[in-house]
């Protein structure tokens, strides 16, 4: 997601340096696009490449071509939220002529989207112009969002929370559990375990899944710190069971299951 992040600010810097063979500032919108597309291709280091740049009457858009290796479209369509949080991460820090651009898009009411496409699929986020102008004020720096604030210290905390218990990782928590990772994933933190097959059974966590989530549902409040941080934070739960990975040859087959708790359970 780094690369995909660092692509997008490069694209900004891209089209605000159209900026620069306008007039004064005051050119219109349509010239700094035009500029931006006669130079398409644009290359994106090794992430891929920018094929297009045009203006609607609603937006300005960019298509983006990925290099699957790097990332594939279909992994932003699956987490679309994930993909709109890349463009609001950008626009929180502007450099002066992304600001300037952006003072431009919101005085005509444009909004902003990128369609991402590869080999693997296509996506495509979209801030609307109507909600640009509740991000950006008129001068195109940003307007702070007191609540992404609060979620962006929470989820760091929870990092730092993570690499302080990954240290201890892994760990034998009994009945043949070991807990070999923890991971932050699309808003969840995910505690990958290990049936180890002397214990529990993945069969029986599966059939006693609800009266398993009810009791961890119990023991969170009491974890006050951690609980009050994934809140904050809006960060569900996610444990994923698995048995060993099967011997080469074997025709056994790997099984893993779930317990899912959400960020609104985790709420509650």
């Amino acid at each position: 997601m780094s690369n995909i992040l660092t692509a997008l600010r490069t694209v900004a810097v891209c089209l605000a340096a159209g900026l620069m063979l306008a007039a004064c500032g005051e050119a219109k919108l349509e010239e700094i696009v035009k500029s931006a597309s006669e130079n398409c291709p644009m290359k994106l280091g090794n992430v891929g490449s920018v094929t297009a740049v045009e203006a609607n009457d609603t937006a300005v858009v960019f298509t983006i071509a990925l290099n699957d290796s790097i990332v594939a479209a279909d992994s932003l369509a699956a987490e679309q939220e994930k993909a709109e949080d890349l463009i609001r991460a950008l626009l929180e820090v502007p450099d002066g002529d992304t600001k300037e651009l952006l003072a431009v898009m919101v005085g005509q009411k444009k909004g902003l989207a990128y369609v991402f496409t590869s080999g693997k699929g296509s996506a495509r986020a979209v801030i609307t112009g109507k909600r640009l102008a509740q991000l950006v004020d008129p001068n195109g720096k940003p307007i702070p969002n007191p609540q992404r604030q609060i979620r962006k210290a929470a989820t760091d905390s929870i990092q730092k929370m993570m690499a302080t218990a990954s240290q201890l990782l892994p760990m034998n928590v009994g009945n043949g559990i070991v807990v070999e990772r923890i991971e932050l994933e699309g808003g969840y933190l995910v505690y990958h375990c290990l049936l180890d097959g002397k214990g529990i059974s993945i069969d029986k966590v599966e059939a006693n899944a609800a009266t398993v989530k009810k009791s961890m549902l119990k023991v969170l409040p009491k974890l006050q710190d951690f609980s009050a941080v994934c809140k904050e934070g809006e960060i569900g739960l996610i444990y994923r069971y698995h048995t060993p990975k099967p011997e080469e040859g074997s025709k056994a087959k790997q099984k893993t299951f779930g317990i899912v708790i959400t960020p609104a359970e985790m709420a509650d």
